[in-house]
Formats: C-alpha cells, sequence, structure tokens
C-alpha cells in the first residue's frame, strides 16, 4: 500500500514536472520565432535595395502572369478597355481606356471563373474567356465563354 501510494505520488511530480517542461518549450519557441522574425527582418535590411526589388518582381512575374495589349485597330466606335476574369470568383474588372476609370462587376455564370482560364477581346471589342480548371469539380474546361457586356453573363 505504501509502495503504491509513493507510486502515484512519483506520477504526480513527474506530470507536474512534464507540465513545466512543455510550459518552458512553449515560452522557448515564442521567444525563438520571435528572434527568427527579427533575424529575417535584418537579413532585409542589409540587402541591397535592387536586389530586393529584383527578387520582388521575379516572384510577381513567376506567380502573376498578366498578358495584355492593346491595337490601335480598335474603332472609334468601340469601347477600348482592357479586362480581367477573376479566377474562382464570379467577377470581371474593366478599366476604360478613355475614362480612365476601373470597374469591378459581377459575372452571371453556372460557377466561378475557372483557375488557369485565359481571355481575349477581338478587334470587334467582343471579350472571350476559354479553357480553366473548376477546383471543386476537379474538370479541365474545353469551353468557350463569350461576354455580354450588357448584362454581365458569360454564354
Amino acid at each position: 500500500m505504501a509502495q503504491q501510494r509513493g507510486a502515484e505520488e512519483l506520477i504526480e511530480t513527474l506530470k507536474h514536472y512534464q507540465t513545466i517542461f512543455i510550459d518552458l518549450d512553449a515560452e522557448y519557441e515564442k521567444y525563438f520565432n520571435d528572434y527568427e522574425k527579427m533575424s529575417k527582418l535584418q537579413r532585409l535590411l542589409d540587402k541591397d535595395t535592387n536586389d530586393i526589388v529584383r527578387d520582388f518582381t521575379d516572384v510577381i512575374e513567376r506567380n502573376l502572369r498578366v498578358d495584355y495589349n492593346t491595337k490601335s485597330s480598335f474603332g472609334p466606335q468601340l469601347p477600348q478597355r482592357l479586362h480581367s476574369f477573376q479566377w474562382n470568383q464570379k467577377c470581371v474588372q474593366l478599366y476604360r481606356l478613355k475614362t480612365g476609370l476601373f470597374e469591378k462587376k459581377q459575372v452571371q455564370m453556372t460557377y466561378d471563373v475557372p483557375l488557369y482560364s485565359r481571355s481575349i477581346a477581338t478587334e470587334t471589342g467582343t471579350i472571350y474567356l476559354t479553357g480553366g480548371y473548376v477546383k471543386h469539380m476537379g474538370v479541365y474546361l474545353k469551353n468557350c465563354y463569350r461576354y455580354d457586356d450588357l448584362f454581365g453573363i458569360l454564354n
């Protein structure tokens, strides 16, 4: 009986020390993470600004590919604009060259704008969206949609 009580007290003592060590470990990790952040910040401050700009530009070019061009062949009766469909959303952003205004419009379609889809504006001003991957369905599309600017619909 005395041995059992001694074993139980030892177990309780060990559990108490375990709690202390877990708390110390959490405190150590907190300070280590703070130190790591400061260390990274100092390395960034020590880095040449041209290198930072070059690295940032490389990241943008690798991850945010934006292709656009405008042609002077658009007639005066056609609205000159740049467009960008937002992946995984139901919206298009339009930039009207004449007014210099951005406009974000909702797009009516069955599902969100597919990942990796591409769009183009023809010389007649018609905007088309093609291809892409619908993530929640796990399907690559082989469709081409025409954007109706008046009603905000992809047909």
